[in-house]
């Protein structure tokens, strides 16, 4: 009877055990279908990296800003913005923003240099944050975005370089390479979208083919092949 009973143990503990080898290969099996043609890691190293350019650009908005377009500063927002209202001429928030898409309409004069801080600051701890976690969602890059569409618009010539712009459409295109909530890297029920994967592409093609053009329009010595011959000892030197 003792025999018995022991033998019908070690059938079940069997039994358990195969069914919990098999759960476990089913579970692993469904992971690579999940990680399977996903761009998972490159979606880590994307969001990592992407962040990390965002933190650097709102760090020097911190320290930069109310020295550059403060009330006080060289190239002031509210002079700026006044002279939008009045050429436009309306009051109406609405219709000014549909011109130029800043918050800093909606911010009294006086808080200009509080408002660049604290728009700064934001924009510094949400993008450190997916530094950190290398994973990120749909409304973290829209604050990065709105943040930092809003310091563009009325940057002037501070932010008229060609790569403020490009940091913005990428922005928005990073809006649809994460998930609306979740902070999981492996996002099971959002995968990399192709529209994501595709915009990417298309914008550093033409990142490359634009430069190229444009040095090809200039001078002779691009066609010539003997630019870099002195490129790099005449080129200016930005410091701002």
């Amino acid at each position: 009877m003792e025999a018995g009973t022991e033998q019908s143990k070690e059938e079940s503990s069997e039994d358990f055990n195969i069914r919990k080898s098999s759960s476990s290969s089913s579970v692993d099996e469904d992971e690579r279908k999940l990680l399977a043609g996903s761009y998972w890691l490159v979606r880590i190293l994307f969001i990592r990296s992407f962040s990390a350019i965002y933190f650097v650009a709102f760090l020097i908005a911190l320290y930069q800003n109310k020295q550059l377009l403060g009330r006080n500063g060289l190239l002031p927002i509210h002079l700026y913005l006044q002279n939008i209202q009045k050429n436009i001429g309306s009051e109406s928030s609405w219709k000014l923003m549909s011109f130029v898409p800043t918050l800093f309409w909606w911010v009294p004069e006086e808080y200009i240099d509080i408002s660049l801080d604290s728009m700064a600051t934001v924009g510094l701890v949400v993008s450190g944050t997916m530094v950190f976690l290398g994973a990120g969602n749909v409304i973290m890059f829209f604050i990065l975005w709105g943040l930092y569409q809003s310091l563009s618009n009325v940057g002037q010539r501070w932010y008229s370089f060609g790569w403020e712009s490009q940091l913005l459409e990428m922005g928005f295109l990073a809006m649809f390479l994460s998930p609306v909530l979740s902070l999981s890297q492996f996002p099971r029920h959002t995968p990399t979208s192709w529209t994501n994967v595709w915009g990417n592409r298309w914008m550093i093609f033409r990142i490359m083919i634009g430069a190229g053009l444009i040095k090809m329009r200039g001078d002779s010595c691009w066609r010539d092949l003997t630019c870099m011959n002195y490129h790099y000892e005449v080129c200016a030197l930005y410091i701002v």
